[in-house]
């Protein structure tokens, strides 16, 4: 396989994925572009958090991390599915469902900020204090 056929492979796949996120989850406005780029913040930080903590890398907690991330974009797909279809509120229940995944990715973006050493508030410390305790 040449470089060409590789670079064309892989736009070919990033393409697909792209349409397939656009048409469960109605759409790739705003709120679906933060809450994706959340969500591979918070999985990268993690990754980061568990270097700097010495805490060896475990494909099975990694898998799991893949999972819940595309549980979320599934469940994004379904309240999209039911707010438009049966309940006729456009991106409605959607977005509500998405604001929430945003705010649960945030707070452990800081979190792993935390842990990696990075300058968090204080401010922001203390909304995440209670789940600091937690194991990484």
């Amino acid at each position: 396989m040449n470089l060409d056929s590789s670079e064309t492979g892989v736009k070919l796949f990033l393409a697909t994925v792209g349409a397939l996120l656009s048409e469960i989850v109605g759409g790739l406005d705003i709120v679906v572009y933060v809450l994706l780029y959340m969500a591979i913040a918070d999985y990268l930080t993690g990754l980061m958090a568990s270097y700097k903590q010495r805490v060896p890398w475990q494909s099975r907690r990694a898998k799991e991390g893949i999972n819940g991330k595309i549980y979320m974009f599934l469940l994004i797909g379904a309240a999209h599915l039911v707010g438009e279809n049966i309940l006729h509120m456009k991106h409605a229940l959607r977005d509500g469902a998405a604001f929430w995944y945003i705010g649960k990715e945030f707070i452990s973006l800081l979190e792993n900020g935390v842990h990696i050493g990075a300058p968090v508030p204080d401010w922001l410390r203390k909304v995440i204090e209670p789940v600091l305790s937690k194991e990484v």
